[in-house]
């Protein structure tokens, strides 16, 4: 827990510790992982484990915390017979991020976004465009240029080296194709992209 209270509010650490107990997990703290921010995995025998990213900015380390506390909560309560995402760990995740809705834990741009995210929150808060643009807003170093930010014809790479052109903006995504393949893509806006 000593770890943890590095990242989190001090006034957050009497909750989380008491949800730890009450849903029988341990949280491991891992380097950064590109595809997930979290991750919930049930023990047969044992605490359950959450893995996070102890990378994460302070807001989205509070969220996805959170997040996967509500995982643990809804596997105690129903095992495997709900779908991971589904209306009991949408409910119980808007449940558990109650306490927090208030600007002693989110500044006022990231509250407005996450409470409007909590009515009906998605598998990943990067799946949301306005809230994961706020977060990303708040990282301690600024990451490379995103997709959204490029113009049409624009050559990128993608961090792991692949040469794209974007071709236009889609409803929500974008048009690329593949500089070697010519194969197309859709992007997400918020993609870290390298300009070239």
């Amino acid at each position: 827990m000593k770890d943890l209270e590095l990242y989190l509010n001090p006034i957050c650490v009497p909750i989380i510790r008491d949800w730890i107990k009450r849903f029988h997990v341990k949280i491991v703290l891992t380097k950064m992982h590109k595809t997930r921010m979290g991750v919930f995995i049930p023990k047969s025998k044992g605490l359950n484990l959450i893995r996070i990213n102890r990378d994460h900015n302070r807001y989205r380390f509070l969220i996805t915390l959170v997040h996967e506390l509500a995982h643990a909560s809804i596997w105690n309560q129903y095992s495997n017979s709900v779908r991971p995402h589904g209306i009991e760990w949408k409910q119980e995740f808007s449940s558990l991020m109650q306490p927090f809705l208030n600007e002693t834990f989110f500044d006022k741009d990231v509250l407005n976004a996450l409470t409007i995210y909590l009515k009906n929150p998605l598998s990943s808060t990067s799946r949301d465009v306005v809230l994961s643009e706020l977060l990303m807003n708040h990282d301690k170093c600024k990451k490379n240029l995103l997709i959204k930010n490029l113009n049409d014809g624009d050559i990128f790479k993608t961090l792991d080296g692949r040469l794209f052109k974007r071709i236009s903006k889609l409803r929500k995504n974008y048009r690329c194709v593949e500089v070697s393949t010519n194969i197309e893509y859709r992007f997400p806006p918020l993609i870290e992209i390298v300009l070239l």
